[in-house]
């Protein structure tokens, strides 16, 4: 079984953000900051409740895949692989449908243990099945039943970006390859896990509060198509662009200590131009 410090794997994580952030950073931009802000722009904080809701379902989708094919091109040139940032985008958009392969397979198998699940605590008496003010038990029950399983899939499956661009795997053999390599590291990965989610909680609140005071103090809006709307997706899309850059950095480097490549150090990646 391959070592694994996440302690090596931050300060690799540093050194390439410190060497090569710009390109990378470039990639996040164009792969998630733009559609976010897009987003952002069309859907608004403050939307009328009777407003069509396709057009946001479909500009969140196609959005989600380009920041997939961001995540994807980003752990490739984090794992050293000598190509430009243009080829890096080629490759994940290559890539892509076997990662979104994996993780449909992933929301159907959730999806069916939500429902076995609520079906049996319904059976058993644990939880009365009314949604209207549920008892403090029964959020507890659910709570516990939804969080757990979701945080130890999380876990498990957690190198799925980097297993998904440096091996030639279909979706299934990502799914098995991923919780095959975090075998024996559950307690260190879940602790790296939530770390950052705490670190980006904070930061989250921090930055939507300023940016909601600010737009409503100089905008007083954030309906669609607002410099109000404008400016919080900004804000949200560089929040969001700049936490995915640094964690699939970081899962890159937890990826390739766990195949027993961690002295690889990612080359700079040029623009291709």
């Amino acid at each position: 079984m391959a070592g694994l410090s996440i302690s090596r794997a931050w300060d690799e994580s540093r050194d390439i953000l410190a060497r090569s952030g710009k390109l990378m950073g470039a990639v996040a931009a164009a792969m998630v900051l733009l559609p976010q802000v897009v987003v952002g722009v069309v859907t608004g904080q403050g939307a009328d409740a009777s407003r069509p809701e396709l057009t946001a379902i479909v500009l969140i989708v196609i959005a989600a895949i380009i920041g997939i094919v961001g995540q994807l091109a980003i752990a490739r040139l984090a794992l050293g692989a000598k190509v430009s940032v243009g080829e890096a985008i080629s490759h994940g958009l290559r890539r892509a449908p076997a990662f979104i392969g994996a993780l449909l397979i992933i929301i159907i198998a959730i999806a069916l243990f939500f429902i076995i699940a609520a079906a049996i605590l319904i059976g058993l008496g644990a939880v009365d099945g009314t949604v209207t003010q549920p008892a403090p038990r029964d959020v507890v029950i659910i709570l516990l039943v939804v969080f757990i399983p979701l945080l130890f899939i999380a876990v498990r499956l957690m190198p799925t970006v980097p297993v998904a661009t440096a091996e030639a795997q279909g979706p299934v053999g990502i799914l098995k390859r991923s919780w095959s390599l975090t075998r024996g590291h559950f307690w260190r990965l879940l602790g790296f896990i939530i770390m950052f989610l705490i670190a980006a909680l904070i930061v989250a609140m921090a930055v939507g509060a300023v940016g909601g005071a600010i737009s409503a103090l100089l905008f007083g809006s954030s309906e669609p198509f607002t410099l109000g709307a404008l400016l919080i997706a900004l804000l949200m899309g560089l929040l969001q662009a700049a936490l995915i850059l640094v964690y699939v950095v970081m899962i890159a480097r937890i990826y390739a200590q766990l195949v027993g490549d961690g002295g690889v150090e990612a080359s700079v990646p040029t623009t291709g131009t």
